[in-house]
């Protein structure tokens, strides 16, 4: 047991310095956290988050950092990876508004209505009748029925033009008993309806005494 103790000390050594270092850079959280907040806006948002972890390893405890973690992901338009950081975030806090109305817009800038849906509901089982949580879910849902109905209209469109368009093909074969080969007939036709009536292009093929020939 000594043995492997002596082994993780000499492995975790080399690197104490470093950790120590690395946790006593943050000596105001609250300072270090508006600092990384500005540099976020500007549009450094790595920097930032860099930033954020080192108050998250000093001060593991400290929300507002690992919420901004979230929401920079989501402005990067890395809407998995943000969506793994609001995970954790409402697993432990189920009645943070802020880290709910994110989550959700994350979902709904990745265009994941239905998941957004999902998680407007599940927000409302915590924050019963918040209005805020009610009226985003009210606007998901119109644009979830929004889409249906553009969905369902495209499909009827699609039902009625095909009604419109036939096909037909047709062949037939002739023999004789002696002399002459048989003779062979074939047509393919095409009908479309329009506003201006039917539209019919054909072709027809035949084959008959020892010539070929094709009309349009």
């Amino acid at each position: 047991m000594k043995k492997i103790r002596y082994i993780l000390f000499l492995l975790v050594f080399p690197f104490w310095g470093q950790i120590n270092a690395y946790a006593q850079e943050v000596k105001d959280p609250d300072i270090s956290f508006m600092n990384a907040r500005a540099i976020a806006f500007e549009g450094s948002r790595t920097v930032a988050r860099d930033s954020l972890k080192r108050i998250l390893f000093a001060y593991p405890s400290y929300a507002d950092a690992a919420l901004l973690i979230a929401k920079t992901h989501s402005w990067d338009k890395n809407y998995d990876e943000a969506r793994k950081h609001f995970n954790r975030i409402t697993s432990v806090d189920k009645l943070k508004k802020e880290v709910w109305i994110a989550a959700i817009n994350n979902e709904i800038r990745a265009k994941n209505l239905n998941i957004a849906l999902g998680l407007a509901n599940k927000s409302l089982v915590h924050l019963q009748f918040d209005e805020e949580l009610q009226s985003l879910k009210g606007q998901i849902m119109k644009k979830l029925n929004k889409g249906r109905k553009r969905m369902s209209k495209y499909k009827r469109k699609e039902r009625k033009y095909a009604r419109k368009r036939s096909i037909m093909v047709g062949s037939a074969i002739e023999s004789f008993d002696k002399v002459y080969d048989p003779m062979y007939a074939a047509t393919v036709q095409f009908e479309t309806k329009s506003e201006f009536g039917k539209i019919i292009p054909r072709v027809n093929y035949a084959e008959r005494f020892n010539s070929k020939g094709m009309q349009y």
